[in-house]
């Protein structure tokens, strides 16, 4: 037992002993144990502890690596200091990593670490220590602290009241600790440079870089203000619940640049909002580019944690120009309308996501009664609803008029980065033309639609026609494909019968045009071979002055007052339906080229002629191979002369071989084609296969009586002319024949007569004149003559035709005149003295 208590009496005399010590005090100039160095070391115990040495050097790290850790450590031993000391010095505390100056006297405690200063008076209370803070300078922040802290030691809490300067920057903080969970409310005063301050928490909490720009460098303003800054942070930890901070703030005369290649916006007065880990900026009175932007948007998410970003808001009625296109193709997306007038009720928003990056993009814009430009094309827009997304577009209900030649609805997408659009519309007008000729006019026709701007030149695709229309800021392409679908509203091709084919057509401005046309089918007056022209390829260039059209065998020019046709082994066909007069001068000319009347199957074989319709009149000029003809009709006038013509073109117009031989010539005179007077005059021909002269030979073969009439004159080669005329007229469907005189070698036929067009018959009568060789001897004989002969010298017979144009029937006196012979001899002799004397 003795020996037990042997060791406890050891300790016990020793701690009297050192206390006994402490109160005379204890000095060592020098001490090195356990890897502490101790120089000039002093220590007394009067009731409280008095400390003092010149260096204390320690052989380890501190645990501290930042104001914040040697701050708690301060905060754990600061409430004790003046309940167990009077006094510390230690002017060189000095650890491997840091360097400490430790003072307190009485009440005054002073600490100078490489991390933190504090300048403060401790006054005790029952359950802690009221401190007087001078100065608590938090130097890795270049944050200092001036105020009142009361700490409460039993349960480590604490509240401090203050003031705080950092970074140029002043204001007032309320801090309140519990379980070493530090609350503030901090305010500041205005201040003009926020760089200096987000550079420091950027070091301090490792914010993102792109987050410190959007704060600092991006926004910039001539006076800043935070009106409240509320939230926690874990001292021992060091976590400070970013989601959990809150605050406001303002800002006065801002900049905010979005992209270091776009100017800045300017706002006149920002608000900012720190709630749910978004700072959120409040815009008054903004504009950007002369525009006002004031209903604009801008926050930045997870401000203070991973997967942040910024997502700006444009709020404005400006017009989809330039300026919303710097934006978005600062950040690479291209929109290919430029607005250039009109209104815009727009939105756009960026959603701008930092690291990775990575960009969306969405707008909505509204534009109404506008000019749009379209990769350099203009187009003006009654109403078009634009979204976007990313880097597509979608159309709705977007019109856009080009000139005064398309109107077009679309409903579809933009692929931005394609350059091209897909979807569906309606065609609400297409109209291509020129002058008072128009090629193609529609209107209301629904079609799947695409477009194309990749090139300098915007097409637009539809398929329901066909077409495709390339407009070009200097030159306009528009392809035809299939004109069998463009015909119903082609007033041009079906003048012109083109039924199928396929046309380009090229304008710099649509008043001149370059056309190529490729018709492969059509219904045309033109002729080739005797048959109609079945293709044609049609090249015409026109502009505002004229129109000039060439295919092979085929050229035509068009000035404001006249049209000019040039046909080269090419036939034209006309109808009686053709309109005789034109209201401008029209003139074909034509080589080795007929003229047709399809509808009365006849045809003018000319080696050359020159037509010309004007308002005049018709005039027409012309040569066969053998024969020319001469014709003109004015609204009182009609006149046709055709002379020098052989047998063979009378037979061409008689469509039967009539003559055979001989020459002739025809005049025509009047005041319409149903009122005139004219005469054919015929020489040196023969007269055959005519029904009426046919019908007569046959009834000369089959009468005995008439036998005696055939001649060398009048046989089956025909009946020789050597002389003829015919005086004749017409009176609306009435062609009457006013002398018939043909003089033949052994016969003359002398008569008159009537057509009626109408019902095609004829009454002719005439007299046919035979044996001219004997009536000539019997003539020269005194008295004879005239018994035989009678008082016109020679032997005649009576010939009536009537009936069918195409069969007449002829009727003969032959009969009659054999029994009236006696008669008519004995009243001759009767009067033959009277003849002597005569």
């Amino acid at each position: 037992m003795k020996k037990a208590w042997t060791p406890l009496l050891v300790f016990f005399v020793l701690c009297i002993a050192f206390l006994a010590t402490l109160f005379y005090g204890i000095r060592i100039s020098s001490l090195s144990i356990g890897g502490v160095y101790v120089d000039q070391l002093y220590i007394k115990l009067d009731k409280k502890l008095i400390v003092s040495a010149h260096e204390v050097r320690l052989n380890k790290t501190t645990k501290q690596e930042n104001s914040r850790e040697e701050l708690v450590a301060i905060l754990k031993y600061l409430p004790w200091m003046n309940r167990f000391f009077y006094s510390i010095a230690i002017e060189n505390l000095r650890y491997e990593d840091e360097h400490i100056v430790l003072r307190y006297h009485h009440d005054v405690f002073y600490l100078d670490s490489d991390y933190v200063t504090i300048d403060a008076t401790l006054n005790p209370l029952e359950r802690g220590a009221a401190i007087g803070i001078k100065k608590l300078l938090l130097k890795d922040f270049d944050l200092e602290l001036y105020g009142t802290l009361d700490l409460d030691i039993l349960t480590q809490s604490g509240f401090f009241q203050g003031n705080f300067t950092t970074h140029g920057i002043t204001g007032s903080v309320g801090l309140r600790l519990e379980d070493m969970l530090l609350s503030y409310v901090a305010q500041t005063h205005s201040f003009k440079n926020l760089a200096p301050f987000m550079e420091a928490l950027d070091t301090a909490i490792d914010l993102e870089k792109e987050v410190s720009e959007w704060i600092y460098q991006k926004i910039t303003a001539s006076h800043y203000q935070i009106d409240a800054l509320k939230g926690k942070i874990d001292l021992l930890s060091g976590d400070f619940f970013p989601h959990q901070m809150e605050g406001s703030a303002r800002a006065k005369e801002v900049n905010v640049t979005f992209h270091p290649s776009l100017p800045p916006a300017v706002i006149k007065n920002l608000g900012v909002q720190l709630s749910n880990n978004q700072l959120i900026f409040h815009i008054n009175d903004a504009s950007y580019e002369g525009v006002d932007v004031s209903q604009s948007e801008v926050y930045i998410y997870n401000l203070l944690t991973e997967k942040n970003g910024i997502v700006v808001t444009l709020k404005t009625q400006t017009q989809l120009n330039e300026t919303i296109h710097r934006i978005l193709e600062a950040y690479e997306i291209t929109i290919p309308l430029t607005q250039t007038s009109g209104t815009t009720q727009g939105i756009l928003s960026l959603d701008i996501r930092f690291l990775p990056y990575s960009l969306k993009a969405k707008g909505d814009f509204l534009v109404q009664d506008a000019t749009i430009d379209i990769a350099g094309v203009p187009f003006y827009s009654r109403e078009a609803t634009i979204a976007l997304e990313n880097t597509t577009l979608t159309l709705r209900n977007a019109h856009l008029r080009y000139e005064d030649i398309l109107d077009v609805t679309l409903f579809g997408t933009v692929e931005t980065t394609q350059g091209t659009f897909e979807g569906k519309g309606t065609i609400e007008r297409l109209h291509i033309g020129h002058q008072d000729k128009t090629l193609v006019s529609f209107s209301n026709i629904p079609s799947p639609l695409s477009l194309d701007f990749s090139t300098a030149n915007v097409t637009l695709f539809i398929p329901a026609l066909a077409t495709s229309l390339d407009l070009g800021e200097k030159e306009s392409r528009i392809a035809l494909e299939r004109l069998s679908l463009l015909y119903p509203h082609s007033p041009l091709l079906q003048e012109s019968g083109f039924l199928e084919g396929k046309t380009t057509v090229i304008t710099p401005d649509f008043k001149t045009f370059a056309i190529d046309l490729d018709i492969t089918k059509l219904q045309t007056l033109l002729y080739e071979n005797g048959k109609p022209l079945d293709a044609l390829r049609l090249t015409i260039h026109a502009d505002q002055n004229k129109t000039l059209a060439r295919a092979q065998g085929l050229s035509f020019s068009q000035t404001a007052g006249s049209q000019e046709v040039t046909l080269d082994g090419l036939d034209i066909g006309f109808s009686s339906t053709t309109p005789h007069q034109s209201q401008t001068t029209q003139t074909l000319h034509g080589t080795n080229s007929h003229l047709l009347l399809v509808d009365q199957n006849q045809s003018l074989p000319f080696v050359a002629y020159t037509l010309e319709n004007s308002p005049k009149g018709i005039w027409l000029s012309g040569a066969f191979a053998q024969g020319e003809l001469t014709f003109l009709q004015t609204p009182t006038l009609m006149e046709l002369s055709l002379i020098k013509a052989n047998a063979t073109l009378v037979n061409h117009f008689a469509k039967k071989e009539m003559f055979d031989g001989g020459n002739f010539e025809l005049t025509l005179k009047g005041e319409s084609a149903e009122f005139f007077s004219g005469s054919l005059a015929i020489t040196e021909s023969y007269l055959k296969e005519m029904v009426a002269y046919n019908n007569l030979i046959a009834l000369a073969n089959t009468l005995p009586s008439l036998a005696l009439f055939k001649g060398p004159g009048f046989n089956e080669r025909g009946y020789e002319i050597k002389e003829g005329n015919i005086v004749f007229s017409q009176k609306d469907e009435i062609l009457t024949l006013h002398t018939i005189h043909l003089i033949g070698t052994s016969a003359d036929i002398i008569g008159e007569g009537s057509v009626n067009l109408n019902d095609e018959t004829l009454h002719v009568t005439l007299k046919l004149k035979t044996l001219k060789d004997i009536s000539h001897a019997i003539g020269q004989i005194p008295l004879l003559n005239h018994l035989i002969l009678g008082e016109d010298q020679s032997i005649a017979t009576a010939i009536s035709i009537q009936g069918d144009l195409k069969n007449p029937v002829i009727t003969t006196q032959v009969l009659q005149d054999t029994l009236m012979t006696p008669y008519n001899i004995i009243k001759r002799t009767l009067q033959l003295p009277f003849k002597i004397f005569d």
